[in-house]
């Protein structure tokens, strides 16, 4: 048994990733119940999951500050902390050729972490998804009558559900240090989900910060994805979540 750390453990992912790990001892801090990875305590552990960061692309255009905060500085102070204890970071497709804070953001804590600490397993993320999601295209076009889609709907992402990627995590513990990354092996187009809803299409300019593809390679040891994102928005596109 392990006693683990994992950070952000209240958000979409690190929800789901806790009951992954029932046979260890887990410890979570969020800031939502208070505890800023700043200026918190950090518990002695075997292993940390370093989950917690703003992840939201225009609000880190709004708000470059409170995105390098947390994002960058407090990478940097899971990395010193934790120099001597094996890391999990979740990285983001974003950090490839970055056009945002948030994926600046994003890259800078790959290099702190591989920098200061030598036992790391880096896992880049592509889109999450989940109807359970505070943001992002997928609730946005579930729980709204109309659709909105910003640019000409040609934009390419990589789609991988939430409890796919939590799965992905739990197996990262074992790998062998090094840089890793999860993908759905195909890109969808914004256009092609919009119209899986089969709801009334907004068209509206495209947003600043926003890349027109983003991509990944797949590089996870036994891992696959097992929900695809076109079946599932029709699943539940007829029903407000």
């Amino acid at each position: 048994m392990l006693r683990i750390l994992v950070t952000g453990h209240l958000g979409l992912i690190g929800s789901r990733l806790i009951p992954l790990l029932d046979e260890h001892e887990v410890i979570g801090l969020d800031r939502i119940d208070g505890n800023d990875i700043l200026t918190c305590d950090l518990p002695d552990v075997d292993l940390v999951y370093h989950l917690a960061a703003r992840t939201n692309v225009v609000d880190s255009m709004k708000d470059p500050l409170s995105d390098a905060r947390d994002n960058v500085l407090g990478t940097v102070r899971i990395a010193e902390h934790y120099k001597n204890t094996k890391v999990i970071y979740t990285a983001s497709a974003a950090s490839i050729d970055p056009q945002s804070p948030y994926g600046i953001s994003k890259l800078a804590g790959e290099y702190y972490i591989k920098t200061t600490v030598p036992n790391y397993v880096i896992l880049r993320f592509p889109n999450i998804f989940d109807k359970d999601a505070k943001q992002g295209l997928i609730p946005a076009v579930l729980n709204n009558d109309t659709v909105k889609v910003y640019g000409d709907g040609s934009q390419m992402r990589d789609y991988v559900h939430a409890s796919d990627a939590a799965k992905g995590l739990l197996l990262a513990k074992d790998w062998e240090c090094g840089e890793y990354a999860l993908s759905s092996g195909r890109g969808t187009s914004t256009g092609d989900i919009a119209r899986a809803t089969g709801k009334p299409i907004e068209w509206l300019p495209a947003r600043t910060g926003e890349k027109q593809e983003s991509l990944l390679e797949l590089r996870a040891p036994g891992w696959l994805p097992t929900i695809d994102v076109i079946e599932y928005v029709r699943r539940y596109s007829h029903t407000r979540v």
